[in-house]
């Protein structure tokens, strides 16, 4: 009894945007090169995903193929948030947002900044490629809504419910688009876990 008049109280839900609000699912929908991509590189691509449980791992794995070289990853780092650092065939591989490419000190050009704001208007995860300090190219990673959200998230507000929260690491423009279709309130995107954390106990303060 003392959960449910808790509940009765609420006035605010948070929510993570992939695989809660959307279907957790994703395929690469759109990319783009700056330079050749041969197989060596789709097989450096499959190697580097292979050691991530990230949902979009699977999205990359799927769009490198089958029919591509087999390398062995000698070292490999998550950052949470930005993405994925390893070493394979002596090459640096970096796969991730803008963010992980700043703090790598990767030159990001007007031309790539101009495709992953156009990929990101279009609802992409943007996942850029570099390779030995060099963007190689870019991905737009596309998930699908869930379709039983917005049917859920209207009756959350009929039930009196005022703010709906998305909070996700994906680019802003990504999660605009996100809570533009399913009428949420407030939308944050380039959340690292610990900011997600800190957003819901500044919240409840």
């Amino acid at each position: 009894s003392e959960v449910i008049n808790t509940l009765s109280k609420i006035d605010t839900f948070v929510f993570d945007k992939t695989g809660t609000l959307t279907l957790g699912n994703p395929v690469v929908a759109d990319k783009v090169y700056y330079q050749e991509v041969n197989q060596d590189i789709l097989g450096y691509i499959s190697a580097v995903e292979k050691e991530s449980d990230h949902p979009l791992a699977k999205a990359m794995i799927d769009f490198a193929g089958h029919d591509i070289p087999i390398f062995k990853v000698t070292h490999n780092y998550v950052d949470k948030g930005l993405g994925i650092k390893a070493t394979v065939e002596n090459h640096e591989i970096l796969m991730g947002n803008l963010g992980m490419m700043k703090k790598a000190n990767i030159i990001v050009n007007q031309r790539i900044l101009s495709d992953i704001k156009k990929f990101a208007s279009l609802g992409n995860t943007v996942v850029i490629i570099a390779i030995d300090q060099i963007i190689v190219g870019i991905l737009g990673i596309r998930d699908q809504i869930r379709p039983e959200v917005k049917d859920n998230l209207d009756l959350l507000k009929r039930l009196g419910i005022k703010n709906l929260i998305v909070l996700s690491g994906d680019n802003q423009g990504t999660v605009d688009k996100v809570a533009k279709e399913l009428g949420l309130t407030e939308a944050y995107g380039y959340m690292l876990p610990e900011d997600k954390s800190k957003f819901v106990e500044k919240l409840k303060k």
